[in-house]
């Protein structure tokens, strides 16, 4: 192969008998950029990636030959290089920021699902405290029972001025506070 020509997807394919899709979709998953066009140009670090793949007997042969016509492709050609690999960089931090995005939002969910199981627990130990005060066991019916006696001492206790309330008050708490 003339070596003012860079290396192709395709020049492989043919080589190697293999369609280009597969050497595109290896590409791919190893995060590549392949503009998924079978023209797209090798790098001799690519095309290493491609033989440690494929790396039985026959193709471990041709990708030797297309490794080092692909290095001195890339020598020859240094600004398409650097454009092909500033273009793999960039694919390559999209891909690191996508995944950390992945990464946030699982964890984020993941949250929302703890915190709202924590909520529902509360929602019923709620609902079980609130189904105890309105449902006593104790047979109260919710009334407060007032004596004569009771309601009489109420009656005087309003009637008293603002002194004589202070002074009523003080005595019920100390009447509370004893045995």
């Amino acid at each position: 192969m003339p070596s003012n020509k860079p290396i192709r997807i395709i020049d492989i394919s043919r080589k190697l008998n293999l369609a280009t899709s597969t050497i595109i979709d290896f590409l791919e998953q190893k995060s590549y950029p392949v503009d998924h066009s079978h023209h797209t140009p090798l790098t001799a670090d690519i095309v290493d990636e491609i033989k440690a793949e494929f790396d039985s007997g026959k193709f471990y042969t041709v990708l030797t030959e297309f490794t080092k016509s692909a290095a001195v492709w890339e020598k020859e050609n240094i600004l398409v290089v650097d454009k092909i690999k500033t273009k793999w960089n960039r694919r390559a931090e999209r891909m690191r920021l996508k995944q950390e995005r992945s990464k946030k939002v699982i964890e984020g969910r993941e949250k929302s699902r703890i915190i709202r199981e924590i909520r529902q627990d509360e929602v019923k130990e709620y609902e079980s405290a609130m189904k105890s005060v309105r449902e006593p066991t104790d047979g109260f019916d919710g009334r407060i029972k007032i004596t004569h006696l009771q309601l009489e001492i109420i009656r005087q206790a309003l009637a008293l001025d603002e002194n004589q309330k202070g002074n009523f008050l003080n005595l019920l708490h100390r009447l509370d506070e004893s045995p």
